[in-house]
């Protein structure tokens, strides 16, 4: 159980698509998973499924002023909740630094203003993006840290700024941390967004229901797909890290899969499961330049920091995705 055994560890967005696993694992853990939640119902029937040795609160990340009793006893934060749209981000780019940069903001003033001094800073692990790099093509490829940083959307801009937050917090000492880049994540999960979260698992549900799938464009661009398990493996070694100051880490397979073909093989998988298979229709539209990015990413920093590897092969996890869905 190394270091998270009998540790009280704030998880923000906890019965989110990727936190309520990251949850499942850090009880498996021993650890005592402080999570914070809407004040849904759903967020806690999903969270309380897990057992007693859980501290739900439901709350605001937008309110500073909850954030001190939140870290109370915590030197471990996993930061998940967000805002996660850029559509919903260049429409409202106020409310999505609400969400995704002030909480960054308000979690460094409670470290800094709590009533007891800490006798070594807080880690902090952070849910950023890839897509932070904006456009990418292959002379990149596999892209590394080092790769300019250029967002196209206030989503992007904004993770980015919630990164670079954080490097200042820790450069001034108050904090340690780690932004977490993630590629294309897909898989299933039992978060309240599982079962709805992302496009693959769209795409599985309508091939299952041998519906037509229509991909805009020639759907040739590349995306480095990642499972959801390798995620949440990747973050209980990042909260693992001894660490002074900041660091950041692409999450990827550094496989790159035309998105045209992850769609061919769900439709033929979930032929072979039920018998019926979707038709693939293409239909021309004008597309933005984030939508038909291609991306292929390097995972060895983070492999050399902290032993990662992706597991789980594209095929075997999208079929995994599929039987799950299946279900009846």
């Amino acid at each position: 159980m190394g270091i998270y055994a009998g540790r009280t560890i704030l998880v923000t967005g906890g019965a989110g698509y990727i936190g309520s696993l990251l949850v499942e694992r850090l009880l498996a853990l021993g650890a005592r998973p402080r999570v914070i939640i809407q004040d849904k119902g759903l967020d806690r029937v999903v969270l309380e499924r897990f057992g007693a040795d859980l501290e739900i609160i439901a709350g605001d990340i937008r309110d500073p002023s909850a954030w001190g009793d939140w870290v109370r006893d915590c030197d471990l934060v996993f930061h998940m909740a967000a805002q996660t749209s850029h559509y919903e981000a260049n429409r409202d780019p106020a409310g999505d630094w609400a969400l995704n940069v002030a909480p960054v903001l308000h979690l460094a003033a409670a470290l800094k203003n709590g009533k007891e001094p800490r006798k070594t800073p807080c880690h902090v692990v952070l849910a950023s993006t890839v897509t932070v790099y904006g456009l990418t093509d292959y002379a990149d490829f596999p892209v590394k840290e080092t790769q300019r940083v250029s967002p196209l959307t206030v989503y992007d801009i904004h993770k980015f700024s919630a990164e670079s937050f954080l490097g200042f917090f820790a450069q001034m000492g108050e904090l340690s941390a780690v932004s977490l880049r993630l590629a294309n994540v897909y898989g299933p999960s039992n978060g309240v967004s599982g079962q709805d979260r992302g496009v693959v698992t769209m795409l599985g549900r309508k091939a299952l229901a041998a519906e037509p799938i229509t991909v805009f464009g020639s759907g040739a661009w590349l995306r480095d797909y990642v499972h959801v398990n390798d995620v949440v493996d990747a973050f209980v070694r990042a909260g693992e890290l001894k660490i002074s100051g900041a660091r950041v880490f692409n999450v990827c397979t550094g496989i790159g899969t035309p998105f045209i073909e992850m769609v061919r093989f769900l439709v033929q998988e979930a032929g072979r499961m039920t018998g019926r298979m979707s038709a693939i229709e293409h239909k021309q539209i004008l597309l933005s330049p984030i939508d038909e990015r291609t991306f292929v990413g390097s995972h060895a920093e983070l492999s050399k920091a902290t032993d990662w590897q992706p597991e789980i092969a594209l095929q075997a996890g999208l079929t995994n995705c599929l039987e799950r869905l299946n279900r009846p």
